[in-house]
């Protein structure tokens, strides 16, 4: 017998019987819409018995083996700010069927100062019965890379590393290799 999850055998119960003279069978409702699962891994239902011979409790092991739904960005690019790269924030969830707050850690964190060139960000969802699922993404931290970008205060898009559009200008004609501020060997 299942909960009804989404998929087959997602959540399991064990169908339990119990009889009471005079074999009077209690068993769980079908459907068992009246189980709420729970991460802990258990539920309870009731019975009564025929002529108020007793009550029964019976408690279920539910196994939940469905990692939570983890959602990342799918890349995510900026332009450098500093010579350090640039400040990026960033936004991943995860949603689960049975934990209604999965844990999701990522790193490097939302934040965080990546620097420049390309950052893999892995990030992992864990809900509470320990089923985990990672994603990964690109942050990528870019310097200009032609004299377009440069010009009409295109170059202030680029933090505090040109002091004007004149430097920007250089930087690009050296093909990147003379960052403002960064004396070649």
């Amino acid at each position: 017998m299942t909960d009804g999850g989404a998929s087959p055998g997602q959540d399991s119960f064990a169908a339990v019987t119990q009889f009471f003279f005079p074999l009077v069978p209690v068993v769980p409702p079908p459907d068992c819409s009246s189980f709420p699962p729970t991460p802990a891994g258990s539920i309870s239902w009731t019975g009564s018995g025929v002529n108020d011979l007793g009550d029964v409790v019976v408690h279920d092991a539910v196994t939940d083996t469905t990692p939570p739904v983890l959602t990342v960005p799918t890349g995510i690019t900026v332009n450098a700010t500093s010579l350090a790269g640039a400040r990026v924030t960033y936004t991943a969830s995860a949603t689960d069927n049975l934990d209604p707050t999965p844990e999701v850690i990522c790193n490097p964190t939302s934040g965080s100062t990546f620097p420049i060139g390309t950052t893999k960000v892995t990030c992992t969802a864990t809900d509470g019965s320990g089923n985990k699922t990672t994603k990964s993404f690109n942050v990528v931290v870019r310097l200009p890379t032609s004299k377009e970008e440069c010009t009409n205060g295109g170059w202030r898009n680029f933090g505090s590393i040109f002091k004007s559009q004149g430097d920007c200008v250089s930087f690009v004609a050296t093909g990147g290799k003379n960052p403002p501020g960064r004396t070649t060997p």
